[in-house]
């Protein structure tokens, strides 16, 4: 379920995966991930395959890249940021 979740809609070799199928996968999961009653942090709110993303973004991703980029040199900051276009960082 989480799997159709995350991955149900990403073309394979031969095509997409049954659709159908899939969905109904995607919408037992999001039942069961709603059904763990799951606290975020710092009064995040309930996790549920809606917010789930964003969650793991603001505690778990989104800190660790600024420090790590906070404690590289301005150049190579730099240099990071323009061989990673797809991250976006300002002022700190």
């Amino acid at each position: 379920m989480a799997y159709e979740w995350m991955y149900g809609t990403t073309p394979v070799e031969s095509g997409l995966v049954n659709q159908g199928l899939s969905k109904q996968l995607i919408a037992y999961y999001r039942k069961y991930q709603s059904s763990l009653d799951l606290q975020g942090k710092n009064g995040f709110r309930i996790i549920t395959a809606n917010n789930y993303d964003r969650y793991i973004l603001q505690y778990y991703l989104i800190p660790p890249a600024n420090k790590f980029l906070k404690e590289l040199s301005d150049e190579k900051r730099e240099r990071y940021l323009k061989n990673n276009k797809w991250i976006k960082w300002t002022d700190g």
